[in-house]
Formats: structure tokens, sequence, C-alpha cells
């Protein structure tokens, strides 16, 4: 139901996640931006994130996002929800970009 990402070049996290039977079920899923040190440890983003995403299925043919709820649950988390038509089911693939924002005044 999560998966934690660790920047590709510092400020930007990319990742293609399969969906899961327990994502189905639950709904949802979250990806949660940080960082990974030498020893391993996961230390998660404290800045405001902003994220886009693709879904296909498992033959990769692009299946629409229409309805889908995005939010943003946490600093450094965005939950990509089942809503209107788009229904997470297991075998689906969601290529997400996310990006750190800069917040504006």
């Amino acid at each position: 139901m999560a998966a934690k990402l660790s920047p590709t070049n510092g400020v930007s996290y990319g990742t293609s996640y399969t969906v899961t039977a327990a994502d189905q079920s639950a709904t949802y899923v979250e990806f949660t931006v940080g960082k990974t040190d030498a020893i391993g440890t996961y230390t998660p983003a404290t800045f405001n994130i902003v994220a886009v995403f693709n879904t296909k299925s498992s033959a990769n043919a692009t299946i629409a996002n229409t309805g889908a709820v995005v939010t943003y649950p946490a600093t450094g988390t965005v939950r990509i929800a089942n809503g209107g038509s788009y229904t997470l089911t297991a075998g689906q693939i969601i290529d997400v970009i996310i990006q750190r924002a800069k917040a504006t005044v």
C-alpha cells in the first residue's frame, strides 16, 4: 500500500509500481519520498511535493485516470485512490513522477 522512494537526482522521484491485491482492497496507493542513508535507514521528506502519474494495464495499455482522487495526506506523501470511473486493480502499473514543490506566496 505504500512505496518509499529515494531521489533520482536530488529533487525528483520516479517509479513504476505494480498494484497489489492489498492495494486493490485498500482502494489506494501511497508514495512517500525521502532519502536512504549509507546503512539503509530511510528518512521521510520534510517538504511539500507535487506528483503526476499514468496508469497502465498489465499489458501496458494506458488506462484513463478520470476520477482518480489524488491527495497529499502528509508532507512528502501522495495518495492515489479510487474515484469516479478510476479503480485500482491488482496488476495495473502506476508510473509516478514526484517533484519537490516550492511554495508560492
